[in-house]
């Protein structure tokens, strides 16, 4: 596999971004911004499924909060954020030098795509972590597969209904390290027309269990 960069830089002015600080960590200043205390321990909940913490592949990056939390115990974390102004605010809140950023898509096949806004989420003040992946445009998908990884202990995807495609990529990296599994599963997946059922077959296909739900996060475990 070719070398790959550290971050996925499409040409947009980022120096330009209006920023506002919440809890230590820079967001885009007109973010509508949700840091429950539930959604705040997700990580360290999480966490306490996994044994060994070498490699960990996390997306969607958002602006670094979670990826913070893992980057304190994996030795290297893989962080995929494609929304422009996240990934200015994730590598200004982001120095670690075990943190991997991608300006990209997870998904199940190489291709670019554009993101968007569901209209339901369409407010003056828009939640960035709601865009979704809406047909063809300039943002690169990656496979989790085609890093063809030393190692992976967890996987966790929270990519607004594209976890089913990006599981779908990510096959053989499971089947060859069992990685704890963590998945975001709401409403999200009727924006491509799938169900909670799907996510649960697939799962099932490759030997995988619900072990817990943590808030909107169904954690994955495989059967031994």
């Amino acid at each position: 596999m070719p070398m790959m960069t550290s971050s996925f830089n499409i040409q947009f002015n980022m120096e330009n971004i209006d920023l506002q600080k919440v809890n230590g960590f820079y967001f885009p200043a007109n973010a509508h911004i949700k840091m429950s205390n539930a959604w705040i321990l997700e990580p360290t909940k999480i966490l306490k499924h996994v044994e060994e913490k070498n490699i960990c592949i996390q997306a969607g990056g958002n602006v670094g909060y979670i990826t913070s939390v893992y980057a304190d115990v994996f030795e290297t974390v893989y962080t995929f954020e494609p929304i422009y102004e996240n990934f200015f605010c994730l590598t200004k809140n982001l120095h670690q030098e075990n943190v991997i950023k991608f300006q990209a898509c997870l998904g199940n096949e190489n291709k670019l795509v554009d993101l968007a806004l569901p209209k339901q989420k369409n407010i003056a003040r828009p939640n960035f972590g709601t865009f979704c992946v809406a047909g063809a445009g300039l943002i690169p998908t990656l496979t989790i597969d085609q890093f063809n990884l030393p190692d992976c202990n967890l996987i966790h995807l929270d990519i607004e209904g594209y976890e089913y495609y990006a599981i779908l990529g990510a096959i053989n990296t499971i089947k060859k390290f069992s990685p704890v599994v963590v998945l975001e599963i709401n409403r999200s997946l009727k924006n491509f027309n799938l169900t909670k059922n799907d996510i649960f077959t697939l799962m099932e296909n490759i030997n995988y269990q619900d072990v817990d739900q943590i808030n909107e996060n169904t954690v994955f475990k495989k059967i031994r």
